[in-house]
């Protein structure tokens, strides 16, 4: 028991079409999560999230979508997100919540050679890094305890993040959470 198995296809361009996670593949009512991605070209514009549940109300239930938007650079300038929650049963209740991007006009140093970048922006595909950096962040969200974030991230001389400050505005707060967060190279 307990066994995991993740599985992707890939089409003929080695772009990412689906991929299938079986969360205890010797259980015959074990849940199976999949995401199908859709392309325009060589981006992603879609990427749909589903869970089957055998015995539930999730049997191949949809239960998010991500749409992308880019900007003339190749950035990704906004990502709605929508959520669709079962847990008042069917039909599930949408939250959709939207992150949108501002970039400088500096050449991102993690751009095509470092993925890791793609901890910083949270886009939910691996293998993403942004051809400039982000200078902000807008959360937009309508069932969350936060109403916006803003992240606003500085740079070292090499051109890589060294700080980034959020502020964080609860649903009806004047008044904003902020933190800091420092990253040291070596």
């Amino acid at each position: 028991t307990g066994i995991q198995k993740q599985y992707y296809h890939y089409n003929a361009a080695g772009a990412l079409l689906y991929s299938i996670f079986f969360r205890n593949a010797n259980s015959p009512i074990a849940s199976v999560d999949s995401c199908i991605f859709i392309y325009s070209g060589e981006r992603i514009i879609k990427r749909m999230d589903y869970t089957s549940a055998p015995l539930t109300i999730l049997t191949n239930a949809l239960t998010h979508e991500m749409f992308y938007e880019y900007d003339s650079a190749k950035n990704i300038s906004a990502i709605t997100f929508v959520n669709y929650d079962f847990s008042d049963g069917a039909p599930a209740k949408k939250d959709t919540v939207t992150l949108t991007y501002h970039y400088d006009k500096q050449k991102n140093p993690y751009y095509q050679n470092e993925a890791i970048y793609a901890y910083f922006v949270n886009l939910a595909f691996e293998n993403y890094s942004s051809t400039n950096n982000i200078v902000e962040i807008l959360y937009k969200g309508n069932s969350t305890s936060n109403d916006k974030d803003e992240f606003s991230f500085q740079y070292n001389d090499a051109g890589k993040p060294s700080r980034v400050l959020v502020t964080s505005f609860e649903v009806g707060s004047t008044r904003p959470a902020i933190w800091t967060t420092e990253y040291f190279y070596d």
